[in-house]
Formats: structure tokens, C-alpha cells, sequence
């Protein structure tokens, strides 16, 4: 396919907050005498500001201009490439044709989202002839949920090495700072609007078949003491998505029958302060709770 292909990879929506630092991001790590890459996006304008930001060395850089929601347009950008990365939420909008018309040209997708409930919607909808066309359709490969997915996994890789068998249960602390974007608040406000809350708080929502039905593992709801850390949990706004992904990634290893997880695997995760500042968590709980 490499030698098929024009390019190895397009960056959709280029143009956004997430796309620009992504931009970036390539321009200084991936050179293009390495690397056949090219970013994307509705507006040709605004594609060809970005290049010229990136400066000296990117003037040939390819801009493709294409609009999510014309099919015809994303078959075409994705049949020029050998995987697309996107980051153009929020996705149940603008994701759901381009994953179509990347099963359709054989196309290896990536996505950013955090939208739980679309997510659900693409497995049980493309799954199957992705799988048949050898097609890697892959979420969730930002903040959420690559530190959650890759640490589950690694910690439970070394414990097979050092002691015969994976964990049983991993509990994450996160420290957070910063805010959000005007895409991640977008996709959130979609979530509300579609009143899909109902499965979001659903702790297997990601898993295959009928382990979605399981029970337990609930989210975290109010403030905890910790004892072993001997600090204040509250929880956290990303656990919802990150839980659900590595509960996905443990489930599939073990029907692949590649076990690296320990026999009833449980991933639990909070947001954690000093132990001074109860109140500090405590306001931020109350918060988090209001903005759910």
C-alpha cells in the first residue's frame, strides 16, 4: 500500500486548535522527505495560513480541501492516503462519514474524540466490515484515553513478567490543569443535546456483546479520603471515557485470548489534590457534578 498510495497521512481538520498543534507537532518531528504527509480541512484559505505558519521547507506541503460532511469528498481524501488522523470534532457531526470512507478505500483511521455513546454507535456499525477489509479504525488517541490504555496495559505486562500473572485491580490519580477548547466543549454539548447521558454513565459501554450489560465498577461520585495515597480524591471529568476504553482494551485481549490483564480486572480512576485543601476538592466536586 505504501508504494500504492500518494500519501502515508492526512490531518484532518487541520485548521482547529487541536489540528494547529498537531501541525506543528509534524513539521518539527516528521520531515517530509521521510514521510509523505498533508493537512486537510473545509477551508483552503485557512489551510494554506497554516502552512505558511509552519515556514521555510513546507511550501509544497499537499492541502486537501474537504468538507466532513460530503461523502464523496471524504472518499476521495481518504483514498489518497494510507491513514488518516483526525481531529475534527465533535465527531458524531463531522466523524462518522469519514470513518465510512475509510472502511471504504481501506484507509487506517484515528480519531481524538471522547464521545462514548458515538463510539458504540461506529462498533456496532462498521466492527464487522472494518474487520473484514483490514481496516484499524482507532479512537480515543489523545489525553483520552492514551495515558489510561497504554499504563493499564504496560503495568499489567510487567506484572505477568515479575510475578506469573496481570492485576486484578489498577486505581489512577490525575492531577489536571489547564481548561478546555472550543471543540471539546462543542462535543459535550452534543452529548447533552442528544440526551445521551443515560450511556455515558454506563461503566462497559465499549465492551463487546453482551459484557456491556455487566454490572459494578460505578464512577466515582463525590469526595473520597484516600487512605493509601493519604490524600483527597473527587472525581474525575475524564474518567468516564478513559475507564471505558481500557475496560474495552481488557476485554479484547482476553477474547483474543492474549491475557495480559489479572482474573477480574478492575480500572477505577479520581482527581486528586494535596491533603491540605479539602475544601479545594470538595468545590471542585460540587462543580464537576453541576457541569455533568
Amino acid at each position: 500500500m505504501s508504494q500504492a498510495r500518494e500519501l502515508e497521512i492526512v490531518i484532518f481538520g487541520a485548521t482547529g486548535f487541536t489540528g494547529q498543534q498537531t501541525c506543528r507537532y509534524f513539521a518539527e518531528n516528521v520531515p517530509l522527505s521521510e514521510t509523505r504527509w498533508a493537512i486537510a480541512g473545509r477551508s483552503e484559505s485557512k489551510l494554506k495560513a497554516i502552512r505558511e505558519q509552519l515556514g521555510a521547507g513546507f511550501e509544497e506541503l499537499p492541502l486537501i480541501v474537504a468538507d466532513a460532511l460530503e461523502i464523496e469528498q471524504m472518499r476521495e481524501m481518504a483514498a489518497r492516503t494510507q491513514v488518516v488522523l483526525t481531529t475534527a470534532g465533535p465527531y458524531s457531526k463531522y466523524g462518522s462519514l469519514l470513518i465510512k470512507a475509510c472502511i471504504d478505500s481501506q484507509t487506517d483511521y484515528v480519531d481524538i474524540t471522547g464521545e462514548t455513546p458515538w463510539i458504540r454507535e461506529m462498533i456496532d456499525t462498521h466492527h464487522a466490515r472494518a474487520q473484514r477489509r483490514g481496516v484499524r479504525i482507532v479512537n480515543c488517541c489523545g489525553v483520552d484515553s492514551i495515558p489510561a490504555d497504554l499504563i493499564a496495559l504496560w503495568l499489567n505486562q510487567q506484572s505477568q513478567q515479575e510475578w506469573g500473572e496481570g492485576l486484578s485491580q489498577i486505581s489512577a490519580l490525575y492531577k489536571a490543569r489547564g481548561g478546555f477548547n472550543g471543540g471539546t466543549v462543542d462535543s459535550m454539548m452534543t452529548l447533552a443535546d442528544q440526551e445521551q447521558l443515560k450511556q455515558i454513565s454506563q461503566p462497559f459501554l465499549l465492551n463487546p456483546g453482551e459484557e456491556q450489560i455487566r454490572q459494578g465498577q460505578p464512577d466515582q461520585i463525590g469526595v473520597r479520603w484516600d487512605p493509601f495515597w493519604w490524600t483527597w480524591t473527587t472525581p474525575f471529568l475524564m474518567a468516564a471515557v478513559n475507564t471505558r476504553v481500557v475496560r474495552r482494551s481488557e476485554a479484547l485481549y482476553r477474547q483474543a485470548g492474549e491475557v495480559a490483564y489479572g482474573p477480574d480486572f478492575s480500572y477505577q480512576e479520581a482527581a486528586w489534590f494535596d491533603e491540605v485543601a479539602p475544601l479545594k476538592s470538595l468545590a471542585l466536586a460540587g462543580g464537576s457534578l453541576l457541569f455533568g
